[in-house]
């Protein structure tokens, strides 16, 4: 076993700058840069490894790291949305991460004095961005 590629028990600043985290965000920053999403001015090399090393310590898992950038990078393209909507999505992953996520969506709104359809349909697809959507299907009998 190769010490120096185990994870210590808490990802901290330093770690970032070396195996296994620092190929890793070069990975997904390069993903998020490939994915071609609406807006005139890409974000840069940095910008993009900022967002995914902020969201890395915040969540402590690579795992859920990447399950958050792969589902909001495919809603993005799908909503044609751009990258600072992508970063603002991760920071909300962010502050969700340890929370329930139906309550803190819900206080989100409730902050609101008047909620519109915009804001109902972010609600939706916040709340409903890790769930697979399946339609049923006939089985062979």
């Amino acid at each position: 076993m190769n010490t120096d590629q185990t994870p210590p028990a808490r990802i901290k600043l330093p770690d970032l700058l070396r195996a296994p985290y620092n190929p890793f965000v070069r990975r997904l920053s390069q993903q998020w840069a490939s994915t071609r999403l609406a807006g005139v001015v890409p974000y840069r090399a940095t910008d993009y490894q900022v967002a995914i090393n902020t969201l890395l310590l915040t969540t402590q898992s690579m795992d859920r790291t990447e399950m958050i950038i792969t589902a909001i990078l495919a809603q993005a393209r799908t909503l044609g949305q751009a990258d600072l909507w992508v970063d603002q999505e991760m920071k909300l992953e962010g502050v969700m991460f340890g929370t329930d996520r139906a309550d803190f969506l819900r206080y989100e709104l409730s902050r609101h004095e008047h909620v519109d359809d915009a804001m109902l349909d972010d609600y939706n697809m916040r709340l409903h961005r890790f769930i697979e959507t399946s339609s049923p299907t006939d089985h062979d009998q």
